[in-house]
């Protein structure tokens, strides 16, 4: 596996959709959704936004995905469609799917969805999310639920929903069940992964449209699929297919 070439996909690849309103785009791990750096998502994608269209130039995201995870990611092009987004995100009201590969082998409850609720407190300083089951001074109440789609040799293969939206929040509540993500060292996974960032991905989003009002969907591929990856997608179409 540490011998495979990791070709990414470029970025006019990693734009999946474009209006005069947002963007839908492909965030890899290692990337950040703010700021004015060359890892940025608005800088990264600030030349295909201007190619696309001609408008006032914003870019902007509304929600963040954190650094090492990969997946689908909306930027809003106008401070009205920003304003809508956010408070999509801020009431929970986006529809997201994440996918996980885990440490472990786990076939008890296989296909079966279950649900976790915790209260959730982030440190920004550490940079990390603490969840306990009681509430306590700052805590957020958080929740999500998963099921198990498939086996590796040493790994287990989550599908997950979350139902609100915290920093660090699938990360730290599937840590405190015993499922820890691969590569995920600040949430008690054994070792970095051999791919850049950990082993979560924001695979679809369901959003409320700021000019349509009505609701669309975005959906994005893993951005390389090693034999990791591969195996959790056969996984996942047999599951389908039952």
């Amino acid at each position: 596996m540490n011998d495979i070439e990791i070709v990414l996909p470029s970025v006019p690849q990693r734009l999946i959709y474009a209006d005069s309103r947002l963007l839908a785009v492909l965030k890899i791990a290692g990337e950040i959704c703010e700021g004015k750096t060359s890892e940025s998502l608005p800088v990264i994608f600030a030349k295909e936004a201007a190619d696309t269209l001609v408008s006032p130039f914003f870019l902007e995201c509304p929600n963040r995905l954190d650094k090492p995870v990969s997946g689908i990611q909306v930027i809003a092009r106008d401070v009205e469609a920003l304003s809508f987004l956010s408070e999509q995100f801020a009431q929970h009201k986006v529809q997201k799917t994440y996918w996980a590969v885990v440490e472990g082998v786990i076939e008890k409850g296989m296909g079966e969805w279950i649900e976790l609720s915790h209260y959730l407190s982030f440190n920004p300083s550490k940079k990390r999310a603490t969840v306990t089951d009681t509430e306590h001074r700052k805590s957020k109440k958080v929740s999500l639920e998963y099921r198990i789609i498939g086996n590796g040799n040493n790994y287990s293969y989550l599908e997950v929903k979350p139902k609100t939206g915290r920093t660090h929040q699938i990360r730290s509540q599937l840590a405190s069940a015993g499922l820890h993500i691969k590569g995920d060292v600040k949430y008690g996974g054994r070792r970095s992964d051999t791919l850049p960032g950990i082993r979560l991905h924001c695979a679809s989003m369901n959003i409320i449209h700021p000019e349509t009002k009505k609701e669309v969907s975005f959906s994005a591929p893993v951005p390389f699929a090693d034999p990791l990856w591969e195996s959790f997608m056969d996984s996942l179409e047999m599951l389908s297919g039952r």
